[in-house]
């Protein structure tokens, strides 16, 4: 069983844009992680996104990459300061999960060590985790950062 996690790419300030939308930056570099991604057989199952903008923007640019549709699916209990323990048991195999900080550093340390509370990645705009769970246990496989591709 694997899952992607991704910080949404950067967006607007809220006093310029109170949407928030992917700033131009943000918006080329979700396109380009979800290319390398597409390009190196990563293919997520689906993507949720929390629903805000800036989260729904990247997912769809990430699923514009690939040749075939991924289903993108708007996930309640995935805002910014949501508690993981929520989703966790839905967790399905290879889906993407694009949200926010604290959120995803919370999920990824519920799932790797079990406490919500350990620093296990360093998310920032844009980069991607890949974790997997083998033997009921998950490990970081790799994470990407759009602004080395």
């Amino acid at each position: 069983m694997h899952v992607y996690l991704v910080q949404h790419a950067e967006a607007n300030a809220e006093e310029i844009d109170p949407a928030r939308h992917l700033s131009e930056k943000g918006s080329s570099d979700a396109q380009t992680l979800g290319r390398f991604l597409a390009d190196h057989g990563f293919r997520p199952s689906s993507i949720w996104h929390s629903g805000k903008t800036r989260s729904q923007e990247t997912a769809q640019a990430i699923a514009h990459a690939y040749d075939e549709e991924i289903e993108l699916i708007e996930k309640r209990g995935m805002a910014p300061n949501d508690n993981p323990k929520q989703i966790l048991d839905e967790i399905e195999r290879g889906i993407m999960i694009v949200g926010h900080l604290p959120f995803l550093s919370k999920l990824a340390a519920s799932l790797v060590t079990g406490h919500e509370k350990c620093h296990v990645l360093s998310f920032q705009y844009g980069r991607c985790a890949y974790l997997k769970r083998e033997h009921k246990h998950w490990s970081v496989g790799w994470m990407v950062d759009p602004e080395f591709l």
